[in-house]
Order: structure tokens, then C-alpha cells, then sequence
């Protein structure tokens, strides 16, 4: 029994040394069986991998598990990695949740680089992300902000400050609130919370988008079709649905 696991022992180190002989790597700190150098990051992750470019290189492979990870931590690596060479590292890698979650990797953060996410990144940029735009959206968050500035006064007030409020979830719903403002023209969170619909981006939220949309009679769960627009025609995205759930 020994000498099989001394066997199979041999085999990974001869394996893992020849894997390592055919890759050019950059320098790096040497990790543990298994684990790697998971053990040298904690909490604050961008402090310990600065501490440990300083004795190494500002460039450096580390191996976090099974995952091989090249670190930047100069300015003038970061200028390499994201304006020099940044087509080389525009790409995303394949995941079973981003395949199976976001059909197949077609959203705008997981999607692969290419013709699919360019004209995505283009619809963004025109539609979403301009200066005309976000100028035009400046009252809702304006609106938005009053009201949750509003309930933090109310409920300091009538509290005398000693209430506890989960800034998280309030956040949360703020940032929500406004993307479907400002996606659907609607707010789709109410404020006493007793019935709740969080668009997309939100934790609570169920996210359909597939060529054919199937659901049983008798789902909990109602199509809102007359306040959610689903994306049809020419556009290169997939139908989208969002489905409404009642909160007890």
C-alpha cells in the first residue's frame, strides 16, 4: 500500500515539474501541496500582495489552489497588462456559472472578448453610460437619495438614534430602485417592503434570459408582460423576463 502512494506521489511531482519546465513564469513565492500560497493572503488581499511584489518582482505568479494567478502591482505592470497589451487579457474565463446563470456567458461582465461584447460595451457606452444620458438620469438619483436621507431622519427622530438600520439592505434597494428607474421608468421595490420585486443586479431577483421561456400554469411566480419590456427583433441580446415573487 505504501509504495503505490509513493508511486502516485512521484507521478504528480514528475507531472507538476513538467508543466512548470514547459511554462515561463514569472517569479514568485513557492506555496504548500494543495493549497498553494492561499496561505500567505488574508482580509485585506491587496496589502499582502503588495508585501509580498516588494521581495519578489512587481510582477509575479502565484498559485491560489488549483488557479495559477499572474499579480501586477506597479503602476508600469498594470500599464502593461491593461493599455498595452490589453487585448491579450480582454478576455474572461469559461465558468459553469456564467454559462448556465447568464446564458451562456452573455452579459456584459463574464461575456468572452469579441464581436458579441464589443457591440454590448456599444450599447452601453451610447445608450446607458453618455454624458447625455446620465445628465438625464440626475433627477431620479437626486429623488431617490432624498427619500432614503428622508427615512434615516424619520427614523433617528422618532428613535432618538437608538434603532438599529441595515444600511446594506437600504443600499441595496436604492441601487436597485434606480436602475429600474432609470431601465424601465418604474420602481419596482416598495417601501414597506411587504411585497418586493428587485430587478435585475439585486439578490433577491430571478433572471430569465433564454431563447424560449417555459413556465407551468400553475408557477407561483406572474410574468409581469405589461410593465417589463423583453428584448426582441434585431437586438443581439436574449429575451429577457423578470419574474415576480410575493415575500411573506
Amino acid at each position: 500500500m505504501a509504495s503505490i502512494w509513493l508511486a502516485l506521489a512521484l507521478v504528480a511531482l514528475v507531472t507538476y515539474l513538467v508543466q512548470m519546465g514547459k511554462k515561463k513564469l514569472p517569479p514568485g513565492p513557492k506555496g504548500l501541496p494543495i493549497i498553494r500560497n492561499l496561505h500567505m493572503v488574508g482580509k485585506n488581499l491587496h496589502q499582502d500582495l503588495h508585501k509580498i511584489a516588494k521581495k519578489y518582482d512587481p510582477i509575479m505568479s502565484m498559485r491560489f489552489g488549483l488557479f495559477p494567478v499572474i499579480v501586477a502591482s506597479s503602476p508600469y505592470a498594470a500599464e502593461q497588462f491593461l493599455k498595452n497589451h490589453d487585448l491579450v487579457f480582454a478576455s474572461r474565463p469559461y465558468g459553469e456559472v456564467s454559462q448556465y446563470i447568464f446564458y451562456d456567458q452573455r452579459n456584459l461582465v463574464s461575456s468572452k472578448y469579441g464581436p458579441y461584447w464589443r457591440n454590448m460595451r456599444k450599447l452601453c457606452t451610447l445608450q446607458l453610460l453618455s454624458n447625455i444620458k446620465i445628465h438625464s438620469f440626475q433627477p431620479i438619483r437626486k429623488q431617490e437619495l432624498g427619500v432614503l436621507v428622508n427615512f434615516l431622519k424619520k427614523v433617528a427622530s422618532s428613535a432618538n438614534g437608538n434603532v438599529v438600520v441595515d444600511l446594506s439592505d437600504k443600499i441595496g434597494s436604492l441601487s436597485a430602485n434606480m436602475a429600474c428607474l432609470m431601465v424601465f421608468g418604474k420602481k419596482y421595490i416598495n417601501d414597506d417592503e411587504r411585497e418586493r420585486f428587485q430587478c435585475i443586479g439585486s439578490r433577491d431577483n430571478v433572471l430569465m434570459a433564454m431563447e424560449d421561456l417555459h413556465i407551468d400554469e400553475g408557477s407561483s411566480s406572474e410574468i409581469e408582460d405589461s410593465s417589463v419590456p423583453l428584448a426582441a427583433g434585431d437586438m443581439p441580446l436574449p429575451p429577457i423576463a423578470c419574474v415576480r415573487f410575493y415575500c411573506s
